[in-house]
């Protein structure tokens, strides 16, 4: 792993971010069906209209993964969708995209950052206990941004 770099995407980056997406997806798609195994162009134009955040981690400047943020309330930053490609796993892509969101959830005086995943999907729920967060109401996991530990060395951008 090189300089790792996480940073918003450009409108005209949608259709490679989308593929990055859809990749991290690929293989528990046909169990369950998360919305990023779907993602495209389109989409992405829709989710940013949105007010969300669209952010890309690069490793060397190679696109490793991809993170959609919004603000689920007024105190909570949501991950609505979190990829990985399958490359790039379990290489701290991951950990480094969770602590930049607690990173912007800081700085905009966020109480929680929450990310919602189905039950199911044990694996995912196990990584993110290993991060620090806990299970909330209607299957939330959510991470107090206070207690949580910047361990990030990333550059932002």
């Amino acid at each position: 792993m090189g300089l790792v770099r996480i940073r918003e995407i450009k409108k005209e980056e949608y259709k490679e971010f989308a593929k990055i997406c859809v990749n991290g997806f690929e293989d528990i798609s046909e169990k369950l069906p998360y919305r990023g195994a779907y993602m495209d162009e389109k989409l992405l134009e829709i989710d940013s209209g949105l007010g969300r955040q669209l952010f890309g981690v690069l490793d060397d400047g190679v696109p490793a993964g991809f993170m959609e943020l919004g603000i689920d309330d007024e105190f909570n930053c949501h991950i609505f969708i979190m990829s990985i490609v399958k490359e790039s796993r379990h290489q701290s892509f991951g950990t480094a995209l969770i602590d930049f969101a607690v990173y912007k959830a800081d700085v905009a005086a966020m109480e929680k950052v929450t990310i919602k995943i189905f039950p199911e999907h044990t694996i995912l729920r196990d990584w993110l206990y290993k991060q620090g967060f806990s299970l909330g109401e209607n299957g939330v996991m959510e991470l107090i941004v206070k207690n949580a530990v910047h361990t990030c060395n990333c550059r932002h951008e």
